[in-house]
């Protein structure tokens, strides 16, 4: 999913005159703070003691496959209380998207580590049309001091070849807008939050794959290798790429850069790799009927290279990446 990013911020205040000029990597945000009760953006995970554990640093990856039905993904305001008094309140938030996003691309570009390993600068505005808020207020859990926000992705309505590009960085903007007690308020940091957003195609995911590899003159690296996992990554609609080298029979990588899977109309599969430069590029192995079986969701593939390499895969779908 291409994952979501809830990245916490905090808002900078010359976003209140409009002016962009901040040059960390944080939001500084008006919220109000002093109080010994208040209410922050939090990521909760489906690991610790309790079954579940919180953290601060507010990075949660969620990605967009693109399929037949609506998903739905939550995330949290805690409340956080001094006195362990956790007085009830219900928390609402605000979704000034484009304000948000811009700022954030700002800063981003102004950061020279993010930026010089590559970092998205230009995340766009996530469509209307392929999301909706299925609440912008929620109660606070007596037990948990948790409220939970229903964000709703439409992917059955997203469309990679119109609605989304996979090769672009999608977000959207959220704060805390208020609470509805008077004895809590809203926290200095962690009041805003980025959510990046990355569609994924019908056939991103994690596979298991098994196969044979030959390489002419060398019993070591011909022969059947062990079973492993390999990412497939979208590049587009209707291509992937591993997200790990193929291994030969003796399970060292086979230097032909990555693998690139195009599946054509027909569920026919044309391979090819890219990041390595070779005398025969890699291209279908003559006489094998390469191709996806959508019913299984598995990839049957041979392909060969130079003079005297052939590897030729089964890879079946396993979970999401």
């Amino acid at each position: 999913m291409k994952i979501i990013k809830l990245v916490s911020t905090v808002l900078f205040l010359a976003m209140l005159t409009a002016c962009l000029k901040s040059t960390d990597n944080n939001f500084v945000n008006s919220g109000i703070s002093g109080s010994a009760n208040s209410v922050s953006f939090v990521n909760v995970t489906g690991t610790g003691p309790y079954g579940y554990s919180i953290n601060s640093d507010s990075v949660q990856n969620v990605n967009i496959q693109i399929a037949n039905q609506s998903e739905i993904f939550t995330f949290y305001v805690k409340l956080n209380s001094a006195d362990n008094s956790y007085p009830s309140t219900s928390v609402t938030i605000d979704t000034p998207a484009l304000s948000l996003v811009s700022l954030y691309n700002h800063n981003k570009a102004l950061d020279p580590v993010y930026d010089s390993a590559g970092g998205d600068t230009s995340y766009q505005i996530l469509p209307d049309s392929v999301f909706k808020w299925q609440n912008l207020t929620a109660t606070v859990d007596p037990k948990t001091h948790l409220a939970a926000f229903n964000l709703q992705i439409l992917s059955n309505k997203v469309d990679l070849n119109t609605a989304l590009d996979p090769t672009l960085g999608y977000a959207l903007g959220i704060k805390i807008k208020s609470v509805s007690n008077p004895k809590v308020t809203i926290s200095h940091n962690l009041v805003t939050k980025i959510l990046t957003i990355t569609p994924l195609n019908a056939y991103d995911g994690i596979y298991s794959c098994k196969g044979y590899t030959y390489r002419s003159g060398d019993p070591v690296k011909t022969g059947n290798f062990p079973l492993y996992d390999v990412p497939l990554v979208t590049n587009s609609v209707n291509q992937n790429q591993f997200g790990v080298l193929q291994i030969w029979a003796d399970s060292t990588g086979v230097g032909i850069g990555y693998p690139v899977l195009t599946i054509n109309p027909d569920n026919s599969v044309t391979v090819t790799s890219v990041g390595a430069n070779l005398a025969t590029p890699v291209a279908n192995a003559p006489g094998y009927n390469s191709r996806y079986d959508p019913a299984s969701k598995t990839f049957y593939i041979s392909y060969n290279w130079n003079s005297g390499r052939l590897v030729t895969d089964t890879m079946v779908y396993i979970r999401p990446r």
